[in-house]
């Protein structure tokens, strides 16, 4: 399994694996709903729609399904290398790629055009979220940097620096801050000037999900 997230209301999960297929599975009983197949490379990124109707999809290409009938909406493509990162907005309009060509993509999710491109990674971008109120994306690299990206200009408003290993960010909800983890320690970082407001916890187990 290379990928994996909850359902919006916690009672799916939707996994991605190298055997090029999704599965959507009940989260109470285990059991497998349905799988999604059409890939044809292994699937790195998965994520649900804000409302749980739709779900994304990252490998070569970048998929869009609807998350009852299982059917592929839309197949976008464009990334040269494999997508490791994806994300809804939070009104589900946009959605972010993060891929090994080093670089973010934002997409419109009805039409499937391609409305921003971000660059400025060294190398591959692993983790990718929207702020809450949709206006900030974040990503995070393997350049050992943290991203903070303008969702409706493209710009790069921040760049934190010397963090090593990033494979997956995330907002806080009710505070400036940022939630990053690497496989061995999870760090909050404040918004305000991109320094660490706790100390790192060197973790027993890599953090990669």
């Amino acid at each position: 399994v290379m990928a994996a997230a909850f359902s919006p209301d916690g009672s799916r999960i939707i996994s991605g694996s190298d055997d090029n297929t999704l599965k959507l599975w009940d989260a109470a009983s285990g059991n497998c709903l349905m799988t999604l197949s059409g890939h044809s490379g292994s699937v790195t990124a998965a994520a649900f729609s804000p409302d749980g109707g739709r779900i994304i999809s990252g490998s070569q290409t970048l998929d869009i399904w609807d998350a009852q009938s299982g059917n592929c909406l839309l197949t976008l493509s464009g990334h040269a290398g494999s997508v490791t990162a994806a994300a809804f907005s939070p009104d589900g309009e946009r959605i972010i790629f993060g891929s090994y060509d080093n670089t973010l993509k934002l997409w419109d999710a009805q039409s499937g055009n391609c409305l921003l491109i971000l660059s400025g990674h060294a190398e591959s971008v692993n983790a990718a979220a929207f702020s809450p109120d949709g206006k900030r994306i974040i990503s995070g690299s393997w350049d050992n940097t943290l991203k903070l990206w303008d969702a409706e200009s493209g710009q790069c408003l921040m760049t934190m620096a010397n963090l090593p290993d990033n494979e997956t960010a995330s907002w806080s909800e009710t505070e400036p801050k940022l939630l990053s983890a690497s496989p061995n320690a999870w760090r909050w970082i404040g918004l305000a000037d991109g320094c660490l407001r706790l100390p790192i916890e060197l973790l027993d187990n890599p953090a990669e999900a």
